[in-house]
């Protein structure tokens, strides 16, 4: 194996790393939000900044092996590691074939759990708006007799709920 190919290789093996990372923290992520563990969403946050910024790294290292490899190949202009493999010698692209297959799986398998995490994430926030509307309602609602001398229910604005932790 040459230099070039033994860093696409590398980038190829660390982009295969950050996906099977971010998709354990996704996972714990999915737990934490149907268990209500807001605390622990908090953390997984947190844990999430630095493994993203590796898959930036990673991303630009991958970029940066495919472009060498490119200008190797003929220097055409070439962006993704399967229009590089046609180019390549077939063994040595039979060689990159399985990671590369193995990389696109992770990507894929991240980005299906970060998609599942968000609707998850959606509805939940959702019901607590809706929770938090109806208990707004039912606490500004005023009655009041009206000119004609009915009972009439109306909303006040500007009534807030306030946290008394906040």
């Amino acid at each position: 194996m040459n230099m070039s190919t033994t860093a696409l290789t590398a980038a190829l093996q660390e982009q295969q790393e950050v996906f099977k990372d971010l998709l354990h923290l996704l996972q714990e992520e999915q737990e934490a939000i149907v268990s209500l563990d807001t605390a622990q969403m908090e953390q997984l946050n947190r844990l999430k900044e630095p493994v993203v910024a590796r898959q930036y790294r990673a991303a630009d290292a991958l970029r940066g092996a495919i472009a060498s490899m490119s200008r190797q190949a003929g220097g055409a202009t070439i962006k993704t590691v399967s229009e590089l493999l046609q180019l390549l010698p077939k063994d040595t692209a039979k060689q990159l074939q399985p990671l590369q297959k193995a990389v696109q799986e992770a990507g894929k398998a991240v980005h299906q759990q970060a998609q599942y995490n968000r609707g998850l994430l959606e509805r939940f926030l959702g019901t607590v708006n809706d929770s938090l509307g109806y208990l707004l309602r039912v606490l500004n609602t005023s009655n009041q007799y009206g000119a004609s001398g009915t009972y009439v229910q109306r909303a006040q604005a500007g009534a807030v709920m306030v946290n008394r932790e906040a």
